[in-house]
């Protein structure tokens, strides 16, 4: 697995470098992941439905942030992120993800709770 960076080099052309990210590392960051945080729900059920709305909320809080941002130069209309900033850019597409993650968690913990 790679990521591709745009950057433009030292003479200012464009230029695309790749970092290599060995799959296997992926794996045991995720169980390094799973081994903190899973039990802390095996003990609690109602904790991964209060963290799912924290996620979301933190979602949306980045949201609204980034579109603060574009109030200030008194542009009070706009779809997406193109008038923004790169930083406010980041903290908007952050905040979707982090949006629909806790969403969808809710919903996974309602239907499995509900059963």
């Amino acid at each position: 697995m790679s990521f591709w960076i745009y950057r433009k080099d030292k003479k200012g052309k464009n230029a695309v470098y790749s970092v290599t990210i060995p799959f296997e590392l992926l794996i045991i960051i995720l169980g390094l992941l799973a081994v903190f945080i899973l039990p802390r729900y095996m003990f609690d059920s109602t904790q991964f439905g209060r963290d799912s709305i924290s996620i979301a909320g933190l979602g949306f809080a980045l949201f609204f942030i980034s579109k603060i941002s574009l109030f200030k130069e008194r542009i009070w209309n706009s779809w997406g992120s193109e008038l923004m900033t790169k930083p406010f850019k980041v903290a908007y597409r952050l905040g979707y993800v982090l949006m629909a993650l806790g969403i969808s968690g809710s919903l996974l913990f309602y239907i499995f709770t509900s059963a």
